[in-house]
């Protein structure tokens, strides 16, 4: 839903019901122009559908409600970097940090496990980018690409970098993913 996609405005309810029918292969001359038609017809071929809509980067709950079915058989799943308390029947989930063990087979999984073999003292500066990480699931894989990327670079190399608080972001932005 582009909620907080940096350079990109979040989708409209009716862009994001749009984009939806014509992902459900409904012909965009049947799909009416009208936002509360478009929503009312939206949940009628939801009627009869069993389906789980994820819904990611929300920005806000005016962004979610109209695309939430009314079908016994359809779930949601919206994401968020708000609560988005407003949503009456809504389950909130909130995540916390990975827990270490977590996020070290995150790191080992992006960077690549046999890459890790040959470091030095590995588990112990492991841990320790994890921890500069915030062990943040993002963080993590930024930095573990990073590393990955880096033929000649070592798990020493990538910790002292994420050491340097002035440097630190830097070393975590990744285009768009920052």
């Amino acid at each position: 839903l582009r909620g907080y996609t940096e350079h990109h405005a979040p989708l409209t309810a009716a862009e994001s019901l749009d984009r939806l029918l014509r992902r459900m292969r409904v012909d965009g001359a049947m799909i009416p122009a009208d936002f509360d038609e478009r929503a009312a017809f939206y949940r009628d071929l939801l009627r009869h559908r069993r389906m789980l809509l994820v819904l990611d980067n929300a920005h806000d709950t005016t962004q979610v409600r109209p695309l939430l079915p009314d079908a016994d058989g359809c779930a949601v799943i919206a994401t968020s970097r708000r609560r988005l308390t407003a949503l009456d029947d809504a389950v909130a989930l909130p995540l916390d940090i990975l827990a270490q063990h977590e996020a070290i087979e995150l790191f080992r999984s992006v960077a690549g496990r046999d890459r890790l073999l040959n470091e030095h003292g590995a588990d112990e500066r492991l841990g320790h980018v994890i921890d500069l990480c915030g062990r943040l699931p993002l963080a993590i894989r930024i930095a573990a690409g990073r590393y990955r990327a880096r033929d000649k670079g070592s798990l020493a190399d990538l910790e002292e970098k994420l050491s340097d608080e002035g440097e630190r972001l830097t070393e975590l932005d990744d285009e768009d993913r920052s």
